[in-house]
């Protein structure tokens, strides 16, 4: 489940066509439509060729744990009652890296490289969201 109290996210320009594309349950990143290059974090520019447009393009359900970090000590009154919980840099295959939570999560030791599945939560407050599975 993801975590509860956490601020909202905030959309923009540039990221809004990735907080739609979660309220239907879909991942998407961007790629450049001059070079197709994938980018992110989302921005105006692509950073490889400085085109200004953007192609939406759907990403894999899975990834590779990359990095990961375990949360023990609450740093918001909100997380007391939810630590431990471990944030984890995913990598998909075009090498586009997105932090997210592993929500199912036992306690167990986790190794660099171990599949992980995107999984969509509504938040409370009726946001959608992606975190991951291992």
């Amino acid at each position: 489940m993801a975590l509860r109290g956490m601020p909202a996210p905030v959309a923009d320009l540039d990221t809004q066509p990735f907080w739609d594309a979660l309220a239907g349950d879909r991942l998407v990143l961007p790629h450049c439509a001059s070079c197709s290059k994938p980018r992110w974090p989302a921005g105006p520019m692509c950073p490889y060729c400085y085109a200004l447009e953007t192609e939406w393009k759907h990403a894999p359900a899975t990834a590779s744990l990359y990095s990961w970090t375990t949360i023990h000590h609450a740093t918001h009154p909100a997380l007391k009652d939810q630590v431990p919980y471990v944030i984890a840099l995913a990598e998909f295959a075009d090498k586009i890296r997105l932090l997210g939570n592993i929500v199912n999560w036992d306690g167990r030791e986790l190794k660099g490289g171990e599949p992980l599945k995107v999984v969509f939560e509504t938040r409370d407050d009726g946001v959608r969201i992606y975190n991951f599975h291992i």
